[in-house]
């Protein structure tokens, strides 16, 4: 992403609104705004591929054109938000830990119903908490180790570290 401020010859509403249109439909151009307040009448642009040609070529199109131009910056984005690599790993990481929490809570409580029936419901949601809880950091210590090849120690305190907070918070929610 990058951030581009022009000087334009533009100087009222109406002239925005004759070049709306082909701001708007440009690929490269993802947010825009006009500045009729300041003295150079500035157009304030964030996109990917601009340039000061891009923008006079677009104002040419209502015959406005640029007048001066300041520096093109690279605009620092939350990179998690928008990366769908990022999203879909995310995801992947989320759905481990959901299925190593439901293994061991219905384990648990499976094993518990069959051999110990007359143990408390207390008891029983306390255990499958924390048979919920091991089995998620062993999935994904486990997943760790195996696609991302860290050494165990390593991969068991990544896997503590990146989600025990979510699967307590879960683990709570389920059993509750």
């Amino acid at each position: 992403m990058e951030r581009l401020k022009v000087k334009t010859n533009l100087h009222c509403d109406g002239c925005i609104d004759k070049i709306e249109p082909f701001f708007n439909h440009s690929k490269n151009i993802h947010k825009w705004r006009v500045d009729l307040d300041d003295p150079g009448k500035t157009i304030s642009i964030e996109g990917r591929d601009l340039s000061t040609q891009l923008v006079n070529d677009l104002l040419k199109e209502e015959g406005y054109a640029v007048i001066g131009e300041e520096d093109i910056i690279p605009v620092e984005k939350d990179g998690f938000w928008e990366s769908i690599k990022l999203w879909k790993r995310a995801s992947f990481n989320t759905l481990n830990c959901l299925i190593g929490c439901s293994i061991g809570d219905f384990g648990m409580i499976i094993y518990l119903q069959a051999f110990y029936p007359n143990t408390s419901m207390l008891w029983q949601m306390i255990l499958a908490i924390i048979a919920g809880l091991m089995t998620s950091i062993l999935l994904e210590t486990i997943i760790l180790k195996t696609k991302e090849h860290f050494s165990w120690p390593f991969a068991f305190k990544t896997a503590l570290g990146m989600s025990l907070i979510s699967m307590i918070g879960m683990e709570i929610a389920m059993n509750t």
